[in-house]
């Protein structure tokens, strides 16, 4: 065989190579390419294939890479001659392996699990199985040294295991790691005494200034000119004390400037206009008191005692846990790299023997790598050639320890065995485009480069265009109103649309899924089809939950929770009302058996039909019954019904794939494989099965994702949506630690009593360090989500943002993103030399996409109808006759239960209304009642169009079926209310009645308790409560009573 690659046999040698390669440059390509050709040259030099290690940063990368590399061999003229062999390559197993960096120290610890008296076949927790275990660990700890239960004084039990386990992992990768001493406790207390003289003197010398450009005429003014005065002589004696004073006086000489602020505070009216923020001491405010606490000696004394009790808490939680997930043979994910690491530390010829067996490593999305990963790395792969590739602007994951830093330490490593390449020209977006990022990116940070332009031919029939989109301000994108972004992102998508533009070529982009969620529920009212990208995983998607439900119930009947799942879903549809009467009804009679054998005793289809597959059981065992009864259900027919990009069947069938898989594995067990359902133990090797399947059908949607979500994609018009979002705080961000790690030393929070505020939470000076560290990595970091965002478009790219009230954008740092750009009133192009950008401000008032959407010919069944329509109850003679005496009382309880059914689908439509049109719905209405469809035609149109109540603007902007939780008198109330929400200054509590207005009074005192949850809740508006009897058209309306 020859395999002539321009390289003599005698002389190749795999090179050592490092790519910095920019947006749209090919980084895929180049990193297929080496592949590829290092293999074939490989070869040709030694006889046989090269053992490669290609490491990416997420699984969908792995996919794309190993489907790249198939394209390639078929496709490239180049691998022609040697297909076959390359597919051999390819496709081994032996050769060849590409994983994410927790694939292959996954296979590094099972090739060395005896090694630390670990099963090898080790599957691993999920993060809530591990919070569990965890728990129940340390509360055994606990129980048997009672001296550490202080550590729960003002901490919950799951605040202290959250604490324990932060500790454990820092001990684990920095087992040298010391507590905080008496020296270094003094050091920082002197050097904060001298800062805050330093602050005090500038505050006295900055009232000086200004009172002397003060004229006080007035009375009252030169009172306040006196009042001052004598502040700013506190202030200089509080200097005098603090040069003179122990550290242990530090607390006293704080509080008594509090209370000297204080005291000048509500005395001097006028402070304000005098006392700007920067002339305050740095003592004077609560959030300046938390900051100073942890130099008070009183805080040192506290912070010792704690340490010293984690440390041996933690410890001892560190041996147990480890101990248990050795017996149990599982592994959390932090495991994979924290067990290598200590492996690597005790037996380093470890590390060397698994990197002799390789001949290359390829890393790809360096810069995403952390610094415990990139010392793994350096240890497995030993002295062997490495290819790596990056790109530092592209470093977007910070929360998972990624820090881009690592990139340039290892370009600097690589410069002594080879040149550095810099693949910088852009081949994905327009040259328009990329001469806006090239101008806008490195105004916003001297951290980004430019890219160069490549000399690809564009289609010129194609729009091309940069946009933004100026929202009033966030309220109003929440209400979707006219001035607000949300109806500017529509117009514009609206707007390509009319230039020829397909839905599945647009991608809107945010950072967070939940604005996504909401954009969503717009564009569909608008009539634009969508595909929202979901974050969660495969495991928690509808159809996977009930299928998996199934299974169980195939193997375990007798697991009530499981039952109850399965008999509500709607591929085995058992109505509330009979499942509340049947627990009831087996609750009464007191039974000791489980439920499944008292409910075959019902005449009920959907119970029939079960019974009939458990029976099926023996002669086709579970597999086979479950995927007869995945078909005869309806779960594949009812999915690509409910979602026709087929991504929902396509779940079922990866379900299905994965099953038989799992079958042909020694030791397989169906209930284990089941209780995945909740998210229970699974294999390592098997974490891509945690990603949704990818959809059967290419679906002409727009495309909503995570900006996250979208690395290494590309779209032809990208909107990056809500971009204000990515810089500014938010509510509720990711949790920080409770324990860190920092120049050698760890250290804590703790609670601590802080004189007139209470306790509160308390970190220490280095801790405080560490998170402004962290503060000041992710703030360069959000500008790399903007630049990934904007560099996935092609041909246009559109950012929408809300200026939240701000007369000067740049007045907020959340902001600064937007001071390139001139935000002139109205319309308007502003054009650059090489590019021009447009600015559109609302009111939008776009028209609902009116194009027509072929009628289906085929009508699909409701998934109960099949098991009605096949599955007929069966009655014997003796039977009927025996249930004759019976048929009176059984009418009696059915009209009582059928004006119930009928209210749990009323408010289902009402549900529906909230996003969908009346026309859309009538044809299920006839469907469900199609005795009555007139009678519910008229009850909906009543309650729509009514009125006295502004229901429209209600459904739209309100909420439906909203639970709660209610203090009242020291019990908890909970409850659900079926609409309420504010309209025009008033705030309605809407509740719908199927029935007569003979219990109206009890309905009216629900209502008041919901008023009252609201009340509690902040509502302010006039709170009314309005009762609507659909079905006779009767409404009634009353404010809310005093309570």
């Amino acid at each position: 065989m020859s395999m002539e690659m321009g390289l003599s046999k005698s002389s190749f040698v795999i090179p050592f190579q490092f790519v910095q390669a920019g947006a749209g440059a090919g980084k895929t390509t180049e990193l297929t390419k080496t592949v590829l050709e290092t293999a074939l040259s490989f070869y040709q030099a030694h006889q046989r294939w090269p053992y490669m290690v290609v490491t990416t940063f997420t699984r969908k990368a792995t996919q794309e890479l190993k489907e790249r590399l198939a394209v390639s061999v078929f496709q490239d003229e180049i691998y022609r001659d040697y297909k076959e062999n390359l597919l051999y390559f390819l496709t081994s197993g032996s050769y060849l392996h590409i994983s994410t960096i927790h694939g292959i120290l996954s296979s590094f610890l099972r090739q060395n699990a005896f090694d630390f008296g670990l099963d090898p076949k080790f599957t691993i927790l999920t993060s809530s199985e591990a919070f569990f275990l965890s728990k129940k660990i340390l509360k055994e700890i606990l129980e048997q040294r009672t001296h550490l239960q202080d550590l729960m004084k003002n901490r919950s039990f799951s605040e202290l295991v959250d604490v324990v386990r932060a500790y454990s992992c820092i001990k684990r990768q920095y087992p040298d790691a010391q507590k905080e001493d008496e020296a270094y406790y003094q050091q920082s207390v002197q050097t904060f005494m001298e800062h805050l003289q330093t602050s005090l003197l500038g505050a006295a010398q900055l009232i000086s200034e200004k009172l002397e450009r003060k004229k006080a005429k007035k009375p009252e003014e030169k009172r306040a000119v006196e009042m001052w005065l004598r502040y700013r002589s506190s202030l200089l004696d509080s200097v005098k004390k603090i040069q003179s004073a122990a550290p242990s006086s530090l607390e006293q000489i704080c509080y008594e400037l509090r209370e000297k602020y204080q005291t000048l505070k509500d005395e001097l009216p006028a402070y304000k206009r005098l006392l700007m923020n920067k002339e305050h001491p740095t003592v004077v405010a609560d959030k300046d008191l938390q900051k100073v606490a942890p130099y008070f000696k009183r805080f040192w004394e506290k912070y010792k005692v704690e340490q010293e009790k984690l440390s041996e808490l933690g410890d001892l939680f560190k041996e147990q846990f480890q101990k248990f997930k050795n017996l149990k043979g599982v592994l959390e994910m932090e495991d994979l790299e924290l067990l290598s690491l200590d492996l690597i530390r005790k037996h380093p010829d470890v590390a060397m023997s698994f990197s002799r067996k390789w001949d290359f490593w390829l890393v790809d999305e360096y810069q995403d790598t952390s610094p415990l990963q990139v010392d793994l790395l350096r240890q497995l792969a030993g002295d062997r050639p490495e290819f790596i590739v990056g790109d530092p602007q592209q470093s977007i994951y910070l929360f998972r320890g990624a820090r881009s830093e690592v990139f340039f330490k290892k370009k600097e490593e690589m410069e002594a065995k080879t040149q550095p390449r810099f693949l910088m020209t852009n081949y994905r977006s327009h040259p328009e485009l990329l001469n806006f990022f090239n101008t806008y990116f490195p105004q916003l940070d001297p951290q980004f480069g430019t890219m160069k332009i490549s000399e690809k031919n564009f289609d010129e029939a194609k729009y091309v265009g940069i946009k933004l989109l100026v929202g009033n301000n966030i309220e109003d994108r929440k209400q979707n109103e006219a001035t607000s972004d949300t109806l500017g992102v529509v117009s514009h998508i609206l707007s390509l649309r009319q230039k020829g533009v397909r839905w599945e070529e647009i991608c809107v982009l945010s950072r967070y899924h939940k604005d996504l969620a909401l954009l969503s529920e717009t564009l569909t009212a608008y009539h634009i089809p969508v595909q929202l990208h979901s974050n969660k995983g495969f495991y928690d998607q509808r159809e996977i939950v009930d299928a998996l439900a199934l299974l169980k119930f195939l193997v375990n009947p007798s697991d009530n929770e499981n039952l109850m799942v399965l008999l509500r879903s709607p591929w085995v549809k058992v109505k509330d009302q009979d499942l509340a009467c049947w627990v009831e009804e087996f609750r009464s009679e007191d039974l000791t058996q489980d439920y499944w054998t008292f409910f075959k005793q019902k005449k009920h289809p959907s119970i029939k039909r079960l019974e009939e597959l458990q029976q099926l059981l023996g002669e086709e065992g579970v597999s086979g019954v479950f995927e007869r009864a995945l078909v005869e259900l309806g779960f594949f027919d009812l999915s690509l019904k409910h979602d026709s990009t087929g991504k929902r069947e396509s779940n079922l069938w990866k379900l299905l794939v994965h099953l038989n898989d799992e079958q042909k594995k020694p030791g397989f067990n169906f209930l284990k494989f089941a209780e995945l359902e909740k998210g229970r133990l699974m294999g390592v090797e098997n974490d891509d099965e945690e990603q949704e399947a990818v959809a059967a059908l290419e679906p002409n949607r727009v495309n909503l994702m995570t900006i996250h979500a979208s690395k290494g994609l590309a779209f032809e018009h990208v909107i990056v949506y809500a971009a204000e979002q990515i810089f500014l705080k938010q509510k509720g961000q990711r949790r920080k630690p409770s324990v860190v790690y920092m120049d050698g030393y760890w250290s804590m929070k703790i609670p601590f009593f802080l004189r007139g505020k209470g306790w509160d939470s308390i970190k220490p000076q280095r801790m405080e360090q560490f998170f402004e560290n962290i503060q000041q990595r992710e703030e360069e970091e959000k500008k790399r989500l903007l630049y990934v965002a904007m560099t996935r478009a092609r041909h246009s790219v559109c950012l929408s943002f809300a200026l939240n009230g701000k007369k000067k954008s740049g007045a907020d740092e959340g902001y600064r993103f937007i001071d390139f750009f001139k935000l002139e009133a109205g319309k308007h192009c502003h054009s650059e030399p090489s590019f021009c950008y447009e600015v559109e401000k609302g009111p939008w008032k776009p028209e609902p996409f009116k194009e027509k959407v072929k009628e289906e010919s085929f009508k699909w069944p409701q998934p109960w109808s099949i098991l009605e329509r096949e599955q007929q109850e069966k009655v014997s003679v003796s039977e009927l006759l025996e249930d004759s005496e019976k048929t009176t009382a059984l009418k009696e309880r059915f009209e009582l239960l059928k004006k119930p059914a009928e209210g749990v689908l009323f408010h289902r439509f009402m549900e529906r209304l909230r996003y969908e049109s009346l026309e859309n719905i009538l044809p299920d209405v006839r469907n469900h009642f199609p005795d009555r469809y007139q009678e519910m035609t008229e009850a909906l149109q009543y309650v729509l169009h009514h009125t006295e109540i502004p229901m429209e603007k209600l459904l739209k902007k309100g909420f439906v079926e909203w639970g709660f939780q209610y203090i009242k008198e020291g019990r908890i109330l909970e409850g659900q209310i079926d609409l309420w929400g504010e309209v025009d200054g008033k705030t309605w509590v809407v509740d719908y009645k199927s029935g007569t207005p003979s219990m109206k009074e009890k309905a009216f005192q629900q209502l008041q308790l919901y008023a009252e949850a609201l009340r509690s809740r902040g509502v302010g508006y006039p709170i009314y409560r309005a009762v609507i009897y659909p079905f006779l058209k009767l409404t009634e309306v009353r404010e809310m009573e005093d309570s």
